[in-house]
Formats: structure tokens, C-alpha cells, sequence
């Protein structure tokens, strides 16, 4: 689904809230609040935070926790059988953001999804980084890269980096390549340092350099790592996260999360097939300055 498809999708179900719904001014406040963005040729929704929402005028009056009531109550009408689009289209509020999943296989997965909370959240954070309380830090080109991680479960560690123009790419081990980096439960890794040694150990003629930031487009960025709880490290692959995430999730700059998934079997083989018991996934975001 490409930015115009998505728009019409969306004109389309703000037209029929105002047809089925009554005219209640919060179902044309909210749908219009969205802009899109799109990956590779399919559109997303960026997040919206509800305090973007309560600035819209027909929103005076409203608060919060309103507002997270009236999302919920659109998702209600959303998910009935009179609604033709409800493969196509999805309201989701968490913790202060709204969020409009879009396209028949994006709206499946969150659908499908298993009801147990959603995935356990890996933390991440830069060591030494110098930035005010409340503020994203910032990097720039040659900086060093000094991340560590405590992840809720046990398992192998996969590093993807986000980039300024919404890029995903594999930061560590590679695109579709195994894990060496094992993380113990709730205990603090310095993800930068064992990276390193991998790379010692698997070429003893090239001595690491210190992992450094790099590129040239300005602007927010985003650091995904990602932990699979299976005895045996396994393959991973960009492919694989967008087949588990809808895009919204992975591409906003808004606001971490947990994330989504859904798995009919579990197997620890594939990590198409593996159960959200299993993943763990975590974010922090900065700004790089190029």
C-alpha cells in the first residue's frame, strides 16, 4: 500500500465514522491528525502523541484520559462486521500515543497477536553520552558508539540501527547471520565491547577499531536490539522483523515500545515461527548531528 492508497484508505474510514457514527468531532479530529511517511514503497502512519491531539480545536474540552476511552471506543466500531475495511485499517492507543496500523498483512499481525502482554522490553542505553535530562543525545560523524543493554530474558543478542531517512540495517552479526553475543538474564552487557571481540575472534590478522558513528544525513535516528531466547543462535534477518512489527512500531521516532508479534507454532529453528516468550526487543533513540 503506497501514500495515496493509505490516504483514500483513510478518507474512506473517516467518511464512513461520520456516516455510521454520528457526528462526533473526535473521529474527524483524530484520523486527521496523522501524516504519513513510507519505507520502500508501503506507507505507514506515524505515531501521534495525545497531546498533539488535544491542541486540534474541536478537541477543547477534552482530556487524556478521555481521549484514550474515545480511541478505544473507534477500534470498538472498527472491529465490527459492518465495518468494511476492518482488514485494512487498525486504531491503537498506548501510553499517551495513537497509533493507525495500516495495510491487510500489518492489520494481521496486530490482530493475531498473542493476548500476553506483548513482548518483554530489552534497555538500552549510550555509556558516557553528554546530554540534559529529558533531552535525546546527540552524536555526531567519528563519535564513538558505547552501548550497553540488560535484556528480561536469556539469549542471543541482534543489534539493528534506524536511520535519519528511516533505513533499516543490521548493525550486528549481519543480514541473516547467526548471533555470537550471549546475554544473561537482567544483567548489564557493554554490547560495544563484545562486538569487538567477536570480530578479534573471528580474524586474529585484523585488530577492531572502536565502533564509531558514521553517515551524512542529519536527524533522529533509532538503536533496535533485539534478544532471541533459543538454546541455538539463529538466522535474522531485516525481513524477518517487518514480518513481526508493523512499521509504525519500527520506524516512529516517537516513542519506545514493546512491540508486537504472533506465532501459530514454536519452533526454535525459525524465528518466523518463535513464541513472543522468546523475543525480547528494546530501542533508544538520538540525534545525529553528520
Amino acid at each position: 500500500m503506497d501514500k495515496i492508497e493509505a490516504s483514500q484508505l483513510i478518507r474512506n474510514t473517516r467518511a464512513w465514522f461520520m456516516e455510521n457514527a454520528g457526528e462526533d468531532a473526535v473521529y474527524g479530529a483524530v484520523l486527521d491528525a496523522f501524516d504519513l511517511d513510507e519505507f520502500n514503497g508501503e506507507a505507514f502512519a506515524i505515531p501521534v502523541p495525545f497531546t498533539h491531539l488535544l491542541e486540534h480545536p474541536l478537541m477543547q474540552g477534552k482530556n487524556i484520559k478521555g481521549l484514550d476511552s474515545q480511541i478505544r471506543r473507534m477500534q470498538d466500531k472498527m472491529d465490527g462486521d459492518q465495518f468494511p475495511l476492518r482488514t485494512s485499517i487498525y486504531l491503537k492507543s498506548v501510553k499517551g500515543y495513537c497509533y493507525l496500523i495500516l495495510g491487510t498483512e500489518e492489520v494481521s499481525v496486530v490482530r493475531l497477536k498473542k493476548e500476553d502482554g506483548g513482548l518483554e522490553n530489552v534497555t538500552l542505553s549510550f555509556d558516557d553520552a553528554d546530554f540534559d535530562k529529558g533531552e535525546l543525545p546527540a552524536f555526531g560523524k567519528g563519535d564513538l558508539f558505547n552501548l550497553s543493554a540488560s535484556s528480561p530474558i536469556k539469549g542471543w543478542l541482534y543489534l539493528f540501527a534506524i536511520d535519519a531517512s528511516r533505513v533499516i540495517v543490521p548493525v550486528y552479526p549481519g543480514e541473516g547471520a547467526k548471533s555470537e553475543i550471549w546475554i544473561s538474564k537482567n544483567s548489564r552487557l557493554d554490547v560495544s565491547d563484545k562486538i569487538n571481540e567477536c570480530i578479534s575472534k573471528s580474524s586474529t590478522q585484523v585488530k577492531p577499531e572502536p565502533l564509531k558513528f558514521c553517515g551524512e544525513k542529519e536527524g533522529f535516528e533509532r538503536v533496535l536490539a533485539m534478544v532471541v531466547g533459543t538454546e541455538q543462535a539463529i538466522p535474522v534477518t531485516v525481513s524477518h522483523l517487518r514480518s513481526r512489527f508493523p512499521l509504525s512500531f519500527l520506524f516512529a521516532h516517537l516513542h519506545k515500545h514493546k512491540g508486537m508479534g504472533y506465532s501459530p507454532i514454536d519452533s526454535d529453528n525459525d524465528f518466523s515461527s518463535l513464541s513472543l516468550g522468546k523475543i525480547a526487543i528494546g530501542t533508544v533513540d538520538y540525534y545525529y548531528k553528520g
